[in-house]
């Protein structure tokens, strides 16, 4: 929680930063903090950037659907399942090689 509280003034939505040296492992064990399937594994060494507003990643790239939304008949999620099935084909070879690996990620 120590190096988590380093940060939870700085990050905002809707900004970009740049994250480094971080992993990101399988949620295993007695006291989760959540119930997601895979956790980000801080160290003494991350560090975070606030990119610029005029960043060339665009801010509003992506269109967010509710739960409500994908809960209905009339929703086709047939990319869905395709996109899940290939996720937990190459989820774990992905997290062999990021754990290891300094890695930076963008969140927007």
């Amino acid at each position: 929680m120590a190096f988590v509280s380093r940060f939870v003034e700085l990050l905002r939505e809707r900004m970009v930063y740049q994250i480094t040296y971080f992993s990101v492992g399988c949620n295993v064990g007695n006291f989760k903090t959540t119930h997601h399937e895979y956790m980000v594994n801080l160290n003494q060494y991350i560090d975070v950037y606030r990119l610029p507003e005029s960043s060339i990643i665009p801010q509003y790239e992506f269109s967010f659907l509710s739960f409500d939304t994908f809960n209905t008949s009339e929703f086709d999620y047939t990319y869905l399942i395709v996109l899940d099935i290939l996720l937990k084909l190459k989820v774990q070879k992905f997290l062999k090689m990021i754990t290891n690996l300094s890695s930076t990620v963008l969140l927007n």
